[in-house]
């Protein structure tokens, strides 16, 4: 996670809770639902397009909510 222009690592006995908007897999992007735009994996720490299209991405770490918006062009 960051926090200001730092990165801060959370460990145990911190976590995070991932959230996507109803287009957005929380998971490895091989098993994504049909229609996904993108899957983030929170274990690889990787977001992947899938197909084109707009979603969110929001992660909760004590208590605080950052959101971040991202957009999937075609190739």
């Amino acid at each position: 996670s960051f926090q200001g222009a730092r990165e801060v690592p959370v460990r145990y006995p911190v976590s995070a809770d991932w959230t996507g908007s109803p287009n957005v897999f929380i998971g490895p992007p091989e098993q994504a639902f049909p229609g996904a735009v993108a899957a983030y994996d929170p274990v690889s720490g990787q977001l992947r397009g899938l197909r084109p299209g707009r979603g969110q991405l929001a992660v909760i770490v004590n208590g605080v909510r950052q959101v971040a918006g991202h957009v999937v062009t075609p190739r």
